[in-house]
């Protein structure tokens, strides 16, 4: 069985594809066009794609029944409609990134709150300037979204640092518990939070750093605008390594000009690869501002275990058993509820 993955998870998970018994994986250009002809010049039933947007033709080349393996967990970048309207099946790889997402994000804190970029920036430039940093032990951290990702942030920064966790959340307490899969004792034990509300006022009066973890739909799509930014405490900390859809982007270039805020560290953005939404508002200006190119899940150990169960969900889907594969629908397998 010929599978075409896009060349970039090919080269993430070469080893595992290349393993993997009874299939050819392929790695093939992630545009659209190129992809579709590709599917419909081998008859592929299969398909392993990336975070790039496909609008049309690929789904017109899946037969029906064909299924659509998400490597990665976000299915944002997919037409749902156009997946019911051709009988496709979405399968994705929850928890294989939880791990270094949730690191990346604590050092894109650490990289704000001690100055880690400017002082590379002057010592490199011939200066030896000494800029006094933060520590993140005492500060209150707002975690928005409490999924299996903003869990293991929000664990770390209260036991290994010390940091005041503040859950923006709109599930309760336990319901969050258990969609998480820990006893209500538990999940107050590893956070230690300080408070939990559903509201974004209460939590950014209060907050000196904000993470984000909110999936991207409708609802969520610039949610950090204008009228937020002007919300949050003056000179706080704001780390997005979610989706880039979630913030104005020109809104935040104010805040951060104006000093409203103190600093952003960003991961992931509204175009992608980056590029600034209008001239004024280009983010790469501004020194107060930490911008990694989407690299938060892109780890060795993170690849091989999301290849591991792209190959997982296709053999269960190939022997009929799809109560092993990991199947999404539009809005399912979004473990972070949303404001």
């Amino acid at each position: 069985m010929i599978v075409p993955v896009t060349e970039l998870e090919y080269q993430k998970g070469q080893a595992v594809f290349e393993a993997a018994p009874g299939v050819e994986f392929v790695p093939v250009p992630a545009d659209e066009d190129t992809l579709a002809t590709f599917v419909k010049e081998t008859n592929c039933r299969a398909v392993v794609v990336g975070v790039t947007q496909y609008t049309g033709a690929l789904y017109q080349a899946l037969p029906a029944g064909g299924v659509v393996l998400r490597f990665g967990v976000g299915t944002d970048s997919l037409d749902f409609a156009q997946v019911r309207e051709r009988d496709l099946l979405v399968a994705n790889t929850p928890g294989a990134l939880d791990r270094s997402v949730a690191e990346h994000t604590l050092f894109l804190i650490g990289a704000l709150l001690r100055k880690i970029a400017a002082g590379d920036q002057a010592l490199k430039a011939g200066q030896w300037a000494s800029q006094a940093g933060n520590e993140l032990a005492g500060r209150r951290l707002a975690v928005i979204g409490l999924g299996r990702i903003g869990y293991r942030v929000a664990r770390a920064a209260y036991l290994g640092f010390g940091a005041q966790v503040l859950v923006g959340e709109i599930d309760s307490e336990e319901d969050a518990a258990a969609r998480l899969g820990v006893s209500l004792e538990r999940l107050r034990r590893d956070i230690g939070y300080i408070l939990w509300a559903d509201e974004f006022e209460k939590l950014l009066l209060e907050a000196e750093v904000v993470s984000v973890h909110l999936p991207l739909h409708t609802g969520t799509r610039h949610i950090f605008n204008t009228s937020i930014f002007q919300i949050f405490r003056p000179g706080a900390l704001f780390v997005n390594t979610a989706r880039g859809g979630l913030v104005d982007e020109a809104a935040l270039a104010v805040a951060l000009r104006k000093e409203r805020l103190g600093g952003a560290a960003l991961d992931v953005f509204e175009y992608e690869p980056y590029c600034p939404v209008n001239a004024a508002s280009d983010l790469r200006t501004l020194p107060n501002v930490v911008m990694t190119p989407h690299v938060a899940s892109n780890t060795a150990a993170a690849n091989r275990r999301m290849a591991e169960m792209v190959v997982e969900n296709l053999q269960n889907w190939m022997l009929g058993d799809l109560n092993a594969v990991h199947l999404v629908g539009e809005g399912e397998f979004i473990s972070i509820n949303t404001f």
